[in-house]
């Protein structure tokens, strides 16, 4: 198996630095084990999310596993998968990834979701460290529905819907439902032949999501759309939207900069 490793870096805003945050370029064969930040060695790195239990705790997950690392203390501990890919539910290191996408974690730190591509869904129980998958799909980029006033009652991912497309595969939107263990899906037509690439919710509900290059405001309640003419991002750009705040960190150029969003991706959205 051919294994590139990499670091995890770490974005300053306050100085524009890029420094490292954590893991080491490799020197010795791969094994996941507990070690200081520097020789942590990661599998292609996917994602950092914080851990809301802890001022310097995150989960920091690669391709096919998700650990844990405590800046204060400086250690980096192995939480569930391996360096084995596949698909197997299971408990700790007995779980596997294929790979992993995109993570968020329920405000009581108590929950991991996933997308975990081909697998799908999948839900991590942090104290049992016990993985299950919950849905197996194309999934992919899951943001929680930021209009529940952050309840984890939901979240939205980039998902395939044939049934919503005309038979063809591309990615749309779909609305997953933690209580009811139900899933909807939305299929914004912006423009033809083209599906959604990045997304992000605002407070209201509000999804403003890319097709191409073009940026696009989407209410899922009443199915409007309206491109957002005065933002152009790259091709593969993510979206992050600024808390608190009505700007949009985009990549334009192989830069990263902000917009500005309009009025009507915070207008009021009706509850789900």
């Amino acid at each position: 198996m051919h294994v590139l490793v990499l670091v995890v870096p770490r974005y300053r805003s306050t100085d524009k630095r890029l420094t490292v945050f954590c893991g080491a370029e490799p020197h010795h064969p791969l094994q996941l084990q507990a070690s200081d930040r520097q020789n942590a060695k990661f599998l292609l790195p996917r994602a950092v999310c914080r851990d809301p239990l802890s001022a310097t705790g995150y989960f920091l997950c690669d391709e096919t596993s998700i650990r844990y690392f405590d800046e204060a203390k400086d250690r980096v501990t192995p939480l569930v998968g391996s360096y084995e890919p596949g698909e197997a539910d299971g408990v700790g290191t007995d779980a596997q990834f294929k790979s992993i996408g995109s993570v968020i974690v329920t405000s009581d730190g108590q929950t991991i979701w996933c997308s975990d591509e081909p697998a799908g869904l999948r839900r991590i129980d942090i104290p049992r460290r016990d993985v299950r998958t919950v849905c197996r799909c194309y999934a992919r980029g899951l943001v929680w529905d930021r209009a529940l006033n952050k309840s984890d009652a939901a979240f939205y991912y980039v998902k395939i819907d044939t049934r919503m497309t005309g038979g063809a595969r591309l990615p749309i939107l779909g609305r997953y439902d933690i209580a009811s263990d139900a899933s909807t899906s939305y299929a914004p037509r912006a423009g033809a032949g083209a599906g959604v690439k990045s997304f992000c919710v605002t407070p209201t509900g509000v999804i403003v999501f890319s097709q191409t290059s073009r940026v696009f405001v989407f209410n899922p309640m009443s199915g409007d759309i309206e491109m957002i003419e005065s933002i152009e991002v790259d091709l593969d750009s993510s979206l992050v939207l600024l808390d608190s705040t009505q700007q949009l960190v985009a990549v334009k150029s192989g830069a990263l900069v902000t917009y500005t969003l309009p009025p009507q991706c915070f207008s009021s959205a009706k509850m789900l």
